[in-house]
């Protein structure tokens, strides 16, 4: 079978430094993974070698300098020989390298990575009196999804409680309090109105298939005009809408996720710890319907009535 490859995680390939991970100061981008036109693609040949280079001073601390243990993760979406429609999804894991880095030229790696335009590829182009009332709409149902999916992990008593077995693999206290955590903070930033200006705006990534990124070095979330074709608010249980893609982006600033996969169908196969650091997971974990199909309930009591 000859397979042609998308990589879906090389603007934010993921490393293990120095023995625990460091905060990823780069930008991770939410695509697109239907639709897709043969340019998002790489045919691959049985034997051939893809590389790429990533400088890790522009996207990690390594001002302290010393020894550093790095380890690279990321995942490869596949499609036949003249197909665009994605039919597997696997990861790959380097091996542990060990390096001295000098940190003066580390410091001096990214301060020259800050003093350029990190967007070069996306115009910053502000939105639109539409596009933020489709923001606003979208951050109640967040708040909403927040509230319920924090009663769900921090309460073990909670109807839909196996929900976090099911999504996280994990029922100890220190994966719920970081779950907990993690929509206790969106909570709060949900309940505030966005305005021009803040952590969410809007930006022209109309050449390439982004949905929407994360800036996690300056604490913002930039929407493309792919996101407003989303629906406002679907009652599918694994299908995507706006408020699902402000939930994803949060956890990237929020929780330090990664994009490990997308989709219930591949986040599901996922460990306890590919889990609580994936992105999707938590943003599939907080839209199952209400118990009895009434949004306000399902605030008060947890959410899912999903199968």
């Amino acid at each position: 079978m000859v397979y042609s490859l998308l990589c879906t995680r090389e603007n934010s390939a993921d490393f293990v430094l120095s023995g625990s991970p460091l905060p990823f100061l780069g930008i991770h981008f939410m695509l697109i993974t239907e639709g897709l036109n043969e340019t998002a693609f790489r045919i691959i040949a049985a034997g051939e070698i893809l590389t790429t280079t990533v400088d890790l001073a522009q996207v990690y601390d390594l001002s302290a300098g010393g020894s550093f243990d790095f380890l690279a993760r990321a995942t490869f979406s596949l499609a036949e020989l003249d197909s665009t429609a994605i039919t597997k999804t696997f990861l790959v894991e380097s091996n542990t390298i060990t390096a001295i880095v000098d940190g003066s030229e580390a410091a001096a790696a990214q301060q020259a990575d800050a003093s350029r335009d990190m967007h070069s590829l996306i115009k910053d182009i502000g939105c639109s009196d539409d596009q933020m009332a489709m923001l606003n709409a979208a951050r109640e149902f967040c708040r909403e999804r927040a509230h319920a999916a924090y009663y769900t992990a921090s309460e073990p008593d909670s109807p839909a409680f196996s929900k976090v077995r099911e999504f996280f693999k994990d029922e100890s206290k220190m994966a719920r309090d970081k779950i907990a955590e993690f929509f206790a903070t969106t909570y709060w930033d949900c309940d505030t109105p966005f305005v021009e200006g803040g952590r969410h705006f809007c930006s022209d990534c109309s050449d390439y298939p982004v949905v929407a990124y994360a800036d996690t070095a300056r604490g913002r979330a930039g929407y493309c005009p792919i996101y407003f074709e989303f629906d406002a608010q679907n009652e599918g249980c694994h299908d995507a809408d706006r408020p699902h893609v402000l939930m994803h982006e949060l956890s990237h600033l929020f929780a330090g996720t990664t994009d490990t996969v997308y989709g219930y169908e591949n986040l599901i196969k996922l460990s306890s710890s590919q889990a609580l650091n994936n992105a999707d997971t938590y943003a599939h974990f907080a839209k199952g319907k209400s118990l009895d199909g009434r949004r306000e309930q399902g605030v008060a009591n947890g959410l899912y009535s999903c199968a």
